[in-house]
């Protein structure tokens, strides 16, 4: 099975779990700030936030120490297409909008790919680039604009899960540097 690295030095699983383990910290001195519903939310953005590193350019490029690469669609976009659909049941369709869009969005960018684009690169790059180590995988296709936010963003509930998921993200690298991990 392939490794697939979420940061130089670090694979997508290691780091996931570094995240939520970082969380879990966090919720034992202001858990009492979070309700139920915000906790499952964020630990759900904190799992699926950089699944879609998980693909062949974005590996080429972070193996290459590369900063971009001509085609590759951002990460946390590809990432959405890894949330399955019987979250939207568990979590009802708001929360479930609200996962998508805090991962889709966890680095603010002009996403400049439509939902053509983005649909055929998961069907014709993702899937058969992951189906050697994951023969079983069903990458969910999604519209485009569900992940999308518009002006009123800064005032939402995705604003507030997107920003405690760039707090545990931004502590993990902090923590990373300490140990020596990323020069």
């Amino acid at each position: 099975m392939r490794e697939y690295l979420a940061k130089p030095n670090e694979t997508i699983e290691v780091h996931t779990n570094k995240l939520l383990s970082f969380f879990n910290d966090l919720l034992k001195l202001y858990g009492n700030h979070f309700t139920d519903e915000e906790i499952n939310l964020i630990k759900l953005a904190c799992t699926y936030h950089d699944k879609g590193k998980a693909n062949e350019l974005f590996q080429t490029k972070i193996r290459g120490n590369k900063y971009t690469i001509p085609g590759e669609i951002p990460h946390g976009v590809l990432s959405c297409a890894f949330i399955e659909p019987e979250l939207k049941k568990t979590l009802g369709d708001e929360n479930f909008q609200l996962l998508l869009q805090s991962v889709y969005n966890h680095h603010t960018r002009d996403i400049k790919f439509n939902d053509s684009e983005i649909n055929s690169y998961i069907e014709q790059k993702l899937m058969p680039y992951l189906k050697t180590d994951y023969p079983d995988i069903n990458l969910q296709a999604f519209q485009h604009s569900e992940g999308k936010l518009g002006e009123e963003y800064n005032n939402t509930d995705s604003y507030y899960i997107k920003y405690f998921l760039s707090i545990i993200d931004v502590e993990n690298i902090i923590v990373l540097l300490f140990e020596g991990s990323i020069r």
